[in-house]
């Protein structure tokens, strides 16, 4: 993911089932690497995850450090 100061590489397993309307996401996905720029100031990703449960809402559950 490129943009807005964020540079990053992820990697993970997703499922995705339900309708283009109405998508159902299951799975994580975790940095492989990354940085995130924030008013001049460098942040850089060192472990972390992003968890999506299912659901009528895509709602996920962010860990990064």
């Amino acid at each position: 993911m490129r943009g807005r100061g964020l540079d990053s590489e992820w990697a993970g397993n997703l499922a995705v089932a339900g309708t283009a309307s109405d998508p159902i996401l299951t799975g994580s996905l975790r940095p492989v690497r990354g940085t995130f720029n924030l008013l001049s100031r460098d942040f850089e990703f060192s472990e972390g995850d992003i968890s999506f449960f299912g659901g009528a809402r895509i709602d996920p559950a962010l860990n990064l450090a």
